[in-house]
């Protein structure tokens, strides 16, 4: 439809009035640098370039975004009107001449978006490993290898090969040929994952219990001093006789 009543438009969706103009404006301040100062007539209020060029019905001709149709009154004269897309300078708007800020191609705006899609090193790509994260053309190597999630990694301890992601925070943790040390600090720092039970059974640091702690005490000492722990029952004994 080339033209709409001011306030006839719906807004976008939740958390963005205008999906299109923010998604326009931010690809413009991005990638684009004019080659020359764009002609005012093309500028909105804020000195802008309006990229989908309507004007008002009223005498003004009001030079006013499609997405900014929301408005109720035209703003310099402030009469309701209607506003109607202005092919002539979507047209003007379209031949003006940037340069992509990749610093490897110049030409009109309106052709831009091929550049974007087709080889510019700024533009936003997806991974496409699905990590779910949008990089910049010319860092995709560079995230494919050392920051993707789902890019191939192996274990070091025993070298099943998988995602970063399941290797890192699935498989490590579970591991039998990961190293690790003592958690009672008795000093042996490399002990395999699978045998770790087995040496705690047997470290000197590991802590012994009262064979009376069910009946509430809470005495305890180190496997190395056993022996205390042979005089302390000693003694619940005597005591229990």
């Amino acid at each position: 439809e080339n033209s709409a009543r001011f306030g006839d438009r719906k807004q976008g969706s939740a958390g963005s009035k205008h999906p299109q103009k923010d998604t326009a404006e931010a690809i413009m301040d991005t990638h684009v640098i004019f080659a020359d100062k764009p002609p005012t007539d093309l500028l909105d209020h804020s000195g802008r370039v309006v990229l989908h060029p309507y004007r008002t019905t009223c005498s003004c001709e009001y030079l006013i975004s499609k997405e900014d149709s929301e408005i109720l009154d035209c703003p310099k004269c402030r009469k309701h009107t209607e506003i109607i897309y202005d092919r002539s300078s979507h047209q003007r708007v379209k031949s003006l001449k940037v340069h992509c800020k990749c610093g490897s191609w110049t030409g009109n705006l309106g052709d831009l978006n091929n550049h974007l899609k087709k080889d510019c090193s700024r533009a936003f790509t997806d991974c496409p490993n699905s990590c779910g994260q949008k990089v910049q053309k010319g860092k995709l190597e560079i995230h494919k290898a050392s920051d993707c999630s789902k890019r191939s990694h192996h274990c070091p301890y025993c070298g099943v090969t998988s995602t970063y992601e399941d290797i890192t925070k699935d498989h490590l943790p579970q591991c039998g040929e990961k190293i690790v040390p003592c958690p009672n600090k008795c000093g042996n720092e490399d002990i395999q994952h699978k045998r770790l039970k087995e040496h705690i059974d047997q470290c000197p640091h590991a802590t012994l219990q009262c064979e009376y702690d069910f009946a509430g005490c809470k005495y305890t000492t180190l496997r190395n001093k056993k022996h205390l722990m042979e005089h302390h029952n000693d003694i619940m004994v005597d005591e229990q006789e």
